[in-house]
């Protein structure tokens, strides 16, 4: 990222930064409520020019956010030796807005037929930068203790299997409670289908994602992983906001169905993976192992 400024931030301290990156999480979770509330809107068909809304409301966010980013990513940079980091991860949050962002537009671009080109760079765009802070975060905890690592590598490769397991099993749970279901409403049909088809995506890829050992050598390999990981909440989390618009058709019918819980279930376990490598956790896994050791 290009840095505007060429000085230390003075005063700073780790409230002022954390302070900072709360700000972030505030301002990403604003842009999601909007996001489903427009798509809401676009069920029922009350809404006009949504592409326009959701365009100028993302390229607004997307200012805010790189806004508050850079002084906090000024922060660290100019005072790594001051800190210790470890509390400042918090990789799970991002992802919950992120995906649940990707996912939006998706359901936004399958109900009107719309691409939302515009809207999808501008996203990409604040992805890029949420994955250069974390870049950075884990580059200054790695620098501290090279050793983190083969943690992290442990930590990844111990969480995915399970939690893996336990969102499968989620799943088809789902698809058995879904055999005998008989629907006349065409729009209830519609959703269904549509969750069905991305649970089966879901479990595909968990199936993948799961057999693959994962191997960590450089903090560009804790990033990619992120990254492809956060494709697969993404599809979990498609198949949830699919079910989440049955409700707003037919209320009654949504609570007979009892599947929500399962796919929330499945997407919040995942997100166990991503909170394995908060900074804290991290720093938790190590003081373990040295009791072992010991």
């Amino acid at each position: 990222m290009k840095q505007k400024m060429t000085h230390p931030i003075s005063p700073v301290n780790e409230e002022e930064i954390e302070g900072e990156i709360e700000k972030e999480h505030k301002i990403f979770f604003e842009i999601g409520k909007q996001l489903n509330e427009i798509i809401v809107q676009t069920l029922s068909e009350n809404v006009v020019n949504s592409n326009k809304d959701i365009e100028k409301m993302i390229k607004s966010i997307v200012k805010d956010i790189k806004d508050t980013i850079e002084p906090y990513l000024t922060s660290l940079q100019n005072h790594a030796e001051e800190y210790d980091f470890l509390g400042w991860i918090n990789p799970d949050r991002h992802l919950v807005y992120l995906t649940h962002l990707n996912a939006g537009l998706k359901i936004y671009t399958a109900l009107t037929g719309d691409d939302a080109a515009q809207v999808r760079q501008k996203l990409n765009e604040l992805e890029g930068e949420v994955y250069k802070t974390l870049s950075l975060m884990y580059t200054l905890i790695v620098s501290k203790k090279s050793s983190r690592l083969k943690t992290i590598e442990d930590i990844i490769n111990s969480s995915v299997k399970v939690h893996s397991n336990r969102a499968i099993y989620n799943t088809d749970t789902i698809f058995c409670k879904l055999e005998n279901v008989k629907i006349e409403n065409e729009a209830i049909k519609m959703l269904l289908d549509r969750v069905v088809e991305e649970a089966k995506k879901f479990r595909e890829e968990l199936e993948k994602f799961k057999s693959e050992k994962v191997k960590i050598t450089s903090v560009d390999d804790i990033i990619a992983f992120i990254k492809k990981f956060s494709k697969l909440l993404e599809q979990s989390a498609l198949a949830a906001m699919w079910t989440e618009l049955i409700y707003e058709e037919d209320e009654e019918f949504y609570e007979e169905l009892n599947i929500q819980y399962l796919l929330d279930s499945a997407y919040k376990g995942l997100m166990f993976v991503v909170k394995a490598l908060r900074g804290e956790e991290i720093g938790w896994f190590e003081e373990e192992n040295e009791k072992r050791s010991k």
